[in-house]
């Protein structure tokens, strides 16, 4: 009979506290104090970045409590936001508690070191105060993954430059990512998931990573060159990260070749020089090098060109070249073509050139004497024998 008092008496103490032990966890998070607290309270950082820390603030009773940044490094802009607002207040609660963000502006020219930051919460009855510690250093490794499938591309200036990033969120939780490329000069580039081709901003989850299309198309006529492409990627957690692609442009030269007038005809004397001025132009968007003139011209006729080689051509640019022409000695009087060619590698230009072949003028007047003497003599026969 004792043993079963005895036993029974045990069970009856051993059942409260199973009990305590099966509470409820809201029970066992419940605050009796006033508190503030923040899950990360020493973050590194760089220069010129954004951070956003997530608070969390306790009352011993649901109550509105007043909050205060009292501790701040001088010119580092500081904001408390609750649901998308800047607050100064909030109602607390001793169980869930209520969310807030403290956001930072680490300036840009912050030199490194610690900095500490003290915000408050005061109650009805009570207060809390919360210290966080900024370390401000050049490079720090913010969570923020990127890299390229082929961060460099070579083409030409009419061809789209269309790179795939891979985005890996190293933090603890999902982010929303945008994307904000930097084009250089004359240059359009956009940046989008590749997914969602028409979205700027994407969702990834802690630790997972999404593709990222970036499209670059160079402007008309871009230059030969290499060209920086900077991609920014901001996390709303404040974390950002860049990454620089490349775009290597191999220019075409495209060569023109016209007369100085515009007119492909011209005209000389037998066995007399002429000159005819020639332009050279490089429309395209890589130099001309060494450029070569020649012409195919009827027998006996010569043609030269003064300078015979031009040395470079560069996109845009024109020059002149001096063609001396020199029909054949006995070239009678007519129309005869000259093809002009000039080259340089794989571009080359021609042009026919209409060349008419003239009497001389001294063989004019000469003609003209002769008929007028011979006029002359018929008029005095004509004059003598009609005396008679």
């Amino acid at each position: 009979m004792k043993k079963t008092k005895r036993a029974l008496i045990l069970a009856l103490g051993i059942i409260p506290m199973m009990l305590i032990g099966m509470a409820p966890p809201s029970l066992a998070a419940t605050h009796t104090e006033y508190l503030l607290t923040s899950p990360y309270t020493g973050v590194a950082a760089q220069p010129g970045t954004t951070l956003k820390l997530n608070l969390t603030a306790y009352a011993p009773s649901t109550e509105s409590v007043e909050l205060n940044v009292t501790k701040a490094p001088k010119g580092w802009d500081t904001v408390l936001r609750g649901g998308g607002y800047v607050v100064s207040s909030v109602t607390a609660n001793p169980d869930n508690g209520t969310k807030l963000q403290f956001s930072i502006d680490v300036p840009p020219d912050a030199k490194a070191g610690s900095y500490d930051f003290v915000i408050s919460e005061k109650g009805s009855a009570g207060s809390s105060n919360l210290k966080l510690t900024i370390d401000v250093s050049a490079v720090v490794d913010n969570g923020i993954g990127i890299t390229a499938d082929f961060p460099s591309l070579t083409g030409q200036p009419s061809d789209t430059f269309t790179y795939t990033l891979t985005v890996d969120n190293n933090t603890p939780s999902q982010q929303s990512f945008n994307f904000d490329p930097q084009a250089p000069q004359g240059w359009s580039v956009t940046a989008s998931p590749v997914k969602e081709q028409r979205a700027a901003s994407l969702s990834i989850d802690a630790g997972a990573s999404a593709k990222i299309k970036v499209k670059a198309n160079p402007p008309v006529g871009a230059a030969e060159g290499s060209y920086d492409i900077p991609v920014n990627v901001t996390a709303s957690n404040g974390a950002t990260g860049s990454f620089t692609l490349t775009a290597v442009v191999k220019g075409t030269g495209k060569l023109g070749m016209s007369t100085a007038s515009g007119v492909l005809n011209t005209k000389g004397h037998a066995n007399k020089e002429s000159t005819e001025v020639i332009l050279l132009a490089n429309s395209g968007s890589a130099s001309l090098r060494d450029v070569k003139l020649a012409a195919t011209a009827p027998k006996d006729w010569k043609v030269t060109f003064e300078p015979s080689t031009v040395g470079e051509l560069t996109p845009g640019s024109t020059t002149q070249v001096v063609a001396t022409i020199k029909p054949a000695k006995g070239a009678v009087v007519g129309d005869y073509m000259i093809t002009m060619r000039a080259s340089a590698g794989h571009a080359s230009k021609t042009m026919d050139l209409r060349y008419r072949v003239t009497t001389s003028s001294v063989l004019g007047w000469l003609g003209l004497v002769v008929i007028v003497a011979a006029v002359g003599s018929v008029m005095t026969m004509f004059w003598r024998f009609g005396r008679r």
